[in-house]
């Protein structure tokens, strides 16, 4: 029972789809990341749905791209992800003092730095995701969505935590580490696997790339805010993909089978 309720406050939180209403105690947070990759795994379902419409109908690329970005990563999780990263943004490009930037992350308010930035990452993405145009490549791009979640599992198991508050504090306090830790792996392990089989060279050079932006990702958090938020963990999933998301484009331009 404690795993499922972990499973929709998962969902309630970190999705749209509707979830029955329940209370949410400590006791009920232990597994909440062990579920996130299933997010992960919806938001890949419907990209799949939506370009398999896409071909059968002749949607030109641009109409497909828009749509699947605005269904797939802002309809189910309700832009959470993109909101963290736009926060961090704001805070990175402030210059101020480590305080300052924890404040600026809970700041509603959104900067200028912040919106450029997400124009292009939006532009980016959704062009990226229109010339896909296989079954092959939906299925890719659908595990970058596990792949990504599954690996923030296991950094938020790992890191500090920039403030022993907000909602990140409460379901990593919670949570079962060890537990998590081994499920997050699974998730992990799994999805590569399956993006080996897909594109063995674009998986190794995109595998080769996200580690270094963790390890770069990990000393930005240390030097700038003494540990990891919810907005750095959006920031963190946003950047995380578009990598994915860059490289197979970069690909399709070379050749799919060769990458």
């Amino acid at each position: 029972m404690g795993a499922l309720r972990s499973l929709i406050i998962c969902f309630a939180v970190f999705s749209k789809i509707p979830m029955p209403y329940i209370d949410w105690e400590k006791k009920d947070m232990k597994y909440i990341f062990c579920f996130l990759p299933l997010v992960g795994v919806v938001m890949g379902a419907l990209f799949i749905g939506l370009n398999l419409l896409a071909q059968r109908f002749n949607v030109p690329e641009t109409a497909f791209g828009i749509i699947s970005f605005a269904v797939a990563m802002l309809l189910v999780n309700g832009g959470i992800h993109m909101d963290g990263f736009m926060d961090t943004i704001d805070a990175l490009s402030s210059h101020k003092s480590r305080d300052d930037k924890i404040r600026i992350l809970d700041d509603p308010h959104t900067g200028a730095f912040a919106i450029i930035y997400a124009i292009f990452y939006v532009l980016i993405t959704a062009y990226i995701l229109g010339t896909v145009d296989n079954l092959a490549e939906a299925v890719y791009m659908a595990i970058v969505f596990v792949f990504t979640r599954a690996l923030v599992g296991i950094v938020a198991m790992s890191e500090d935590l920039a403030k022993n508050s907000g909602m990140l504090y409460t379901f990593v306090s919670s949570a079962n580490k060890f537990v998590t830790a081994v499920i997050c792996v699974v998730w992990l392990i799994a999805s590569i696997s399956v993006m080996e089989i897909l594109a063995p060279v674009r998986s190794i050079i995109t595998l080769g790339v996200v580690f270094i932006f963790v390890m770069l990702f990990q000393n930005m958090n240390r030097k700038h805010f003494g540990g990891i938020s919810g907005d750095l963990m959006g920031f963190f999933i946003c950047v995380v993909e578009f990598i994915c998301f860059l490289i197979m484009g970069i690909g399709d331009f070379i050749c799919w089978n060769c990458l």
